[in-house]
């Protein structure tokens, strides 16, 4: 879905929704769709399997909640999921970059920061948490 800011209103159109009405849409703001989908980030674009989330019963509200959580490993949309090869490989490249700035440093002058907003601030939360604990079982 594309989320478009006009003066005074902000709405979100679906993919189904522009293809189903087309005479309803201007060049444009079509025009201006497209662009604000290109240039939402990921993290801030609906999800077409959670569209309906508000109004499922709680056992579709779980599975709705799984199957976008599986978009993580598998991919959403034409992006990559993390079982990808080339999330991998940045991955790897990150830890390499980490181990190697972590062995120059003396421990005391040594700090990595993870942040951000979000999901990406959940989920540095996580991975701070996971590394002090093997920090501390590490001696």
């Amino acid at each position: 879905s594309a989320a478009l800011r006009l003066p005074s209103l902000h709405f979100f159109i679906t993919p189904d929704e522009q293809a189903s009405q087309p005479q309803k849409m201007s060049a444009a703001t079509a025009s201006a769709a497209s662009a604000a989908a290109n240039t939402t980030p990921i993290t801030e674009r609906a999800n077409t399997i959670s569209s309906m989330l508000d109004v499922a019963a709680v056992q579709g509200i779980v599975r709705i909640l799984r199957q976008v959580d599986a978009q993580i490993f598998s991919g959403y949309e034409t992006f990559p999921g993390l079982g990808d090869v080339e999330v991998m490989q940045a991955m790897a490249a990150v830890v390499a970059r980490c181990r190697l700035l972590l062995l120059e440093c003396p421990p005391q002058d040594s700090l990595i920061v993870l942040s951000g907003c979000g999901t990406s601030g959940r989920l540095a939360f996580f991975a701070a948490r996971a590394f002090n604990a093997a920090l501390k079982a590490a001696g």
